[in-house]
């Protein structure tokens, strides 16, 4: 995959050239300085340390290679996570748990040892268990709350945002191009329409529609991003705020859990990378919970952690691509009996969804998708 690639999902990366070497710069996790043309502040150099790349903060002077940046912007990755993120494998097993190589002299035979692990080859299906049996067997950290005044803002923008759901056309027409209902979007408190671009904090987010994370205790925003309208020149399809920690979209049925307790056992859980998709699959029954998780780089947070671990069943269900596949693995370590399901017609649920409106045939809409999970009918292989 690459640092820059990985990136891209937490920060705002500008790719700059140098007359010597290549370097890209973004906005430092540690002190919040943001990159400019004129003057950036985090320089990155991604092919530096063995293609985990470097970085250095010229205003705070903080500094690592890629694999502490990358965990300075969700400090939910472990350091095999970021390492995977980065070099699209797991770390050798001369590595020490916390993704560190061991302090020994760079010898013939250490180099021949490294060589014989494959850094690029393709590890096989028992390696990978025993990796993620190792490093995640149980529940991440708690996320760290923003400042009150940014929850305060951005609880305000929100609100109003919501209920544009219902009242800007604009807003209906992106929802029900992806399948969604306004009313189902505005009930599952995770969503919001921004017609132009809205200042929150020392930063912004861009216009389209705006994805939340609630806090149940206080009822307040903690993270907050945007579905861009269409893709940036370089793909992107998320905005994110700044300086806030990423957290995870949970829909889920009223007082699921209620101060870390399971008040009552949801028959599904279902864990996906899109929110959007997440969205989809909730609104066929709300009694369900429903998590997208932001990335496939990435775990679901504390929050999200508890809502799925009470359900009866859980239902992985990955993109079908190699980050997909990854993150299938990689959440299956966290629950081990937990069940694969791909989308089937499409690259995610809602490409499906769409292709399956679209009359495409093997194609299956949400709703018959949904009615194989409940029945556990196997649904047909089809590829995209």
């Amino acid at each position: 995959m690459g640092l820059i690639e990985a990136l891209r999902e937490q920060a705002e990366v500008h790719n700059l050239q140098s007359h010597r070497t290549s370097w890209s710069a973004a906005n430092c996790p540690e002190c919040g300085e943001r990159s400019a043309v004129d003057g950036d502040r985090l320089v990155i150099w991604p092919e530096r340390k063995s293609g985990r790349g470097s970085f250095w903060c010229r205003k705070c002077g903080a500094k690592g290679d890629g694999i502490d940046l990358l965990r300075g912007y969700n400090p939910n990755l472990s350091y095999p996570d970021a390492y995977m993120a980065i070099k699209g494998t797991i770390p050798p097993d001369n590595w020490t748990i916390t993704g560190q190589p061991p302090k020994t002299s760079a010898t013939p035979a250490m180099k021949t040892k490294e060589r014989d692990h494959g850094l690029e080859t393709h590890l096989n299906a028992l390696a990978r268990e025993s990796f993620i049996r190792r490093n995640r067997l149980g529940p991440p950290p708690p996320t760290p709350l923003p400042p009150a005044d940014w929850q305060a803002e951005a609880t305000a923008v929100w609100l109003e945002a919501r209920e544009r759901l219902l009242t800007d056309p604009a807003a209906r027409t992106f929802l029900e191009s992806r399948g969604l209902d306004p009313m189902a979007a505005w009930a599952s408190v995770a969503f919001g329409w921004l017609p132009r671009a809205t200042a929150i904090g020392r930063g912004w987010l861009a216009p389209g529609l705006m994805q939340v994370t609630v806090d149940e205790a206080s009822g307040n925003v903690v993270c907050a991003s945007v579905h861009l309208l269409r893709p940036t020149s370089n793909g992107e399809k998320h905005f994110w705020a700044k300086g806030i920690r990423t957290r995870s979209v949970v829909l889920r049925p009223a007082a699921t859990i209620i101060d870390g307790q399971a008040v009552f056992r949801p028959r599904l859980a279902l864990v996906m990378e899109s929110a959007l998709d997440a969205a989809l699959a909730w609104q066929t029954s709300q009694e369900i919970v429903a998590v997208g998780v932001g990335s496939a780089a990435w775990f679901p947070d504390r929050v999200a952690d508890d809502a799925i671990s009470a359900a009866e069943r859980i239902i992985v269900v990955p993109d079908l691509d190699e980050s997909g596949r990854q993150a299938a693995e990689r959440w299956r370590g966290r629950w081990p009996d937990a069940e694969i399901w791909t989308p089937q017609g499409g690259k995610d649920l809602g490409e499906a969804h769409a292709a399956a409106l679209a009359g495409k045939p093997g194609a299956m809409t949400i709703d018959a998708w949904m009615q194989c999970v409940w029945n556990n009918t196997p649904t047909p292989s089809l590829q995209p």
